[in-house]
């Protein structure tokens, strides 16, 4: 029994490979979204990274693509957990 072709997945990878180069035979095809994302983001990150000349916008933005810079908005502020939970301990 052979597999099926899938067209759609044929001329998508066309498509990227015309964009982003070949892929080499050695790398296996990933099914994760993050391998088909990550030439695209890197790509549209250098553009904008050599487009940006002053050194303060330049700073700001390589903090912002620094590894973990957002991992501030995954986490609830102690603060406020102890602030919510004296309130609700009033009533």
């Amino acid at each position: 029994m052979s597999c099926p072709t899938y067209t759609f997945f044929e001329s998508y990878l066309a498509s990227w490979q015309e964009a982003y180069g070949p892929m080499p035979s050695s790398t296996p095809l990933d099914d994760k979204q993050w391998f088909w994302d990550k030439h695209g983001i890197m790509s549209s990150r250098a553009q904008i990274e050599a487009s940006v000349s002053e050194p303060l916008r330049k700073t700001r933005f390589l903090a912002a693509v620094s590894p973990h810079s957002g991992d501030w908005l995954c986490r609830f502020p102690r603060v406020v957990c102890n602030l919510l939970t004296r309130q609700y301990a009033r009533r």
